[in-house]
């Protein structure tokens, strides 16, 4: 796909490089966790047209702005996000209730990352399967709005982007706002309000595995067996640096410790004693039944409350964890051998 766009923009990179540098200047602001904003894709794509006609809609049609945009922020660093099986099908399963802790996205360790999604699909296009997808952050210099965007890979070089419009509300309220965004820019089809409906909450439940896996790779305890990957913005550098593309991908095989973790504990899963009356477990009347609480997303804020500017939204997944089952009762003894001096 990046081949593909560099043969049809061949100065497009240097194009984005260019508004970039003009930030704050020529060209509107926008901080530092957006590459650039959609807009500049847009203005490639459509060589700057002032209003679009066919031949505009056509080009974008054929090189959608998302991918575009996607791309130019992926390209820094190339990262390619790769689960362990075990971990993957957890992490998929897993609801996402209440509100979207939003906050946390702004954590993405690169400015574009691309998740490798194999056997996912995507309901609402009638279960097309999704090789993967890119997830970055988008800034709308109009009106400040902030945007998680997903770009999803489908069958014969198709993309299929959702720009989820991020604030303290639910993935459904994300989805209804993006909805009411493309109304306003005439990109959506007049839908009758049950059939908007539908597709809100079809749209939502289709991308929370996508999320997801998103959330994970954002949380403080992902496990990327060693070192995490670390945001380009965040790297020491001159005034006179400037940003280059990777030479070549690098991959992030993500679950490497905590996935064969989880095999071991689905095989003591299977062999958790009946309480059918058959076999007994001494428990108290208090005591739970033994059973596996289901992964689950722990967060919690960090940093004065007295200044809010300073507070920082962490995240950590935590694994099934083990409750009434005796062999899990004692947590075994870590022993950290430690040098003399």
């Amino acid at each position: 796909m990046l081949q593909k766009y560099s043969r049809a923009f061949p100065d497009a990179w240097r194009q984005i490089a260019r508004m970039r540098n003009d930030r704050g200047k020529a060209l509107p602001w926008w901080p530092d966790w957006c590459f650039a904003p959609i807009a500049a894709s847009i203005a490639i794509i459509t060589n700057g047209a002032p209003v679009f006609g066919h031949s505009e809609f056509a080009m974008m049609q054929q090189y959608p702005p998302a991918a575009m945009a996607a791309l130019a922020a992926w390209r820094i660093t190339k990262g390619i996000y790769r689960f362990d099986e075990t971990l993957f099908g957890e992490i998929v399963e897993m609801p996402l209730d209440g509100d979207l802790p939003a906050e946390i996205f702004y954590s993405l360790p690169e400015w574009c990352i691309y998740v490798e999604t194999p056997g996912l699909s995507l309901p609402l296009l009638d279960n097309k399967p999704v090789s993967g997808f890119f997830a970055h952050l988008e800034y709308d210099p109009k009106d400040s709005r902030h945007e998680l965007r997903l770009t999803f890979l489908l069958p014969e070089d198709q993309v299929f982007p959702v720009a989820l419009h991020l604030g303290k509300w639910t993935v459904e309220e994300a989805v209804r706002r993006m909805f009411e965004e493309s109304r306003v820019q005439s990109f959506l089809p007049s839908l009758t309000e049950e059939d908007l409906q539908e597709a809100i909450k079809e749209m939502s439940s289709s991308v929370v595995p996508f999320l997801n896996l998103v959330l994970y790779i954002c949380s403080v305890n992902a496990d990327f067996g060693g070192n995490r990957p670390v945001h380009p913005s965040r790297r020491p550098a001159g005034k006179k640096s400037k940003i280059i593309a990777a030479d070549s991908i690098r991959t992030w095989d993500v679950g490497v410790r905590v996935g064969p973790a989880l095999r071991k504990a689905v095989a003591t899963k299977q062999h958790v004693p009946s309480t059918d009356g058959k076999e007994s477990i001494k428990r108290t009347h208090a005591s739970p039944r033994p059973h596996y609480r289901r992964a689950h997303w722990h967060h919690f804020w960090t940093g004065p409350r007295s200044k809010p500017e300073e507070r920082k939204l962490i995240l950590k997944w935590l694994p099934p964890i083990p409750v009434g089952i005796p062999e899990f009762d004692e947590a075994p003894a870590v022993i950290h051998p430690v040098k003399g001096n």
